[in-house]
Formats: structure tokens, sequence, C-alpha cells
């Protein structure tokens, strides 16, 4: 008898599946990229986990775009003697550590029930990630 295990589609809601019906949406290690409107996982502590992934990714992509390898090495800079380095390094430290809060709060409550499940697109424009802009130095100076 094939093993079914209860799945989330935010799509159809809870499911029983089969493993092939899993492997045929997702890559062995739940951890891939989904698409935005569909998420068949098999709970949703795994959920969290996939949509923490393209939080991430989404954290390096902005520091990315304005010439640094990765949050990280963004927020390395807020220390640095260079005050536009400074402001930038800084900005993304206030950046990580707002959109964690925010995305573990939300996962915290998908998790619990208080939140229905909702698609990554949903989860990742209440996040302050989404909405960020990188500063300008010139008006930091002027405070």
């Amino acid at each position: 008898m094939e093993e079914l295990f209860d799945v989330y589609s935010v799509e159809t809601g809870w499911q029983r599946v089969g493993w092939d019906e899993i492997a045929a949406k997702l890559d062995a290690g739940f951890v891939k990229a989904i698409s935005d409107d569909v998420a068949l996982i098999p709970d949703l502590d795994a959920l969290s986990k996939v949509y923490f992934s393209r939080v991430q990714q989404a954290l390096d992509a902005f520091a990315k775009s304005r010439g640094y390898d990765s949050i990280i090495s963004a927020v390395s800079y807020a220390g640095s003697g260079d005050m536009q380095y400074a402001i930038e390094g800084a900005y993304c430290m206030g950046l990580r550590d707002s959109t964690w809060k925010a995305a573990n709060k939300l996962a915290a409550d998908m998790i619990s029930g208080t939140v229905e499940p909702i698609a990554y697109a949903d989860f990742f424009a209440a996040l302050p990630v989404a909405s960020a802009e990188w500063p300008d130095a010139d008006e930091e100076d002027d405070e």
C-alpha cells in the first residue's frame, strides 16, 4: 500500500497524496523555489522553510542590486569609515532584521493556524524587503 502524506496546496488546501505526486511537484529536499501560486509541501514547517529560502534569496538580490555579494556582505559595511557604505550597511542591517522578524511571525501564525496559509507572493508582499529602496546618502546627511 502506498504511503500517503498530508500536504498543503495553496490552490486546493490540505490533501492526502502519495510520494509520486509530491516528487512530481518538488525536488526531494523541499527547499527548491516554487511558483508563486502553487505550494505543495508536506506540512507548514516545511512550507515556512521553502518560503524562508526565498526570503533569503530576496534579501541577497536586494544587496546585489547595489553591488554587494549578499545581504551579509552589505551588513558588514555598517561600521565603515566611508559614509555611503556605512549608511547602506546600516540600512541593510535594519532591513534584514525587520524582514526576518516579520517572516518568522507570519510563518509562526500560519503554523499555529492563527493565519490561513498563503501563497508565497502574498507572504513576500507582507515583508519589508518587498518594498525596500536604497537610502540616499545626501538625504541622510541633511537630517
